[in-house]
């Protein structure tokens, strides 16, 4: 009977969601772990190291579109580990803490409505 709930995915998830969860939840803080220590254990601009605040910051942009378009936190979290371990320069993200990823959030807010305004003056 349990190996033929396997095909029938629904019926295995609500019988074994709990241990599921449990597993997706453990993978999902390893994997995050492992991409805090590849990417240097520190905010890159104020240098915290208290990993309960840092994010993964795409430095050039687009985090958030990717991560809704992935299907769980740990597939994307996979995705970022393998793009840093595929890189032959530096990878395309850093670790900044939840305020610096704030502040550089507003920064580029602030580049982006200076440079409408020239654009609308006609500078």
């Amino acid at each position: 009977m349990h190996s033929l709930l396997k095909f029938n995915s629904k019926e295995y998830y609500k019988l074994n969601k709990e241990r599921l969860n449990n597993n997706n939840k453990k993978y999902y803080r390893e994997l995050r772990k492992e991409i805090i220590e590849l990417l240097g254990r520190k905010c890159k601009r104020c240098g915290i190291n208290d990993q309960r605040v840092l994010t993964i910051d795409h430095i050039f942009g687009g985090g958030k579109k990717e991560f809704d378009n992935s299907e769980s936190s740990w597939k994307y979290y996979k995705y970022i580990k393998e793009i840093i371990n595929n890189q032959k320069l530096d990878p395309p993200f850093q670790l900044l803490c939840h305020n610096c990823n704030h502040i550089k959030r507003i920064e580029i807010d602030s580049q982006i409505r200076k440079i409408r305004k020239r654009l609308k003056d006609g500078d």
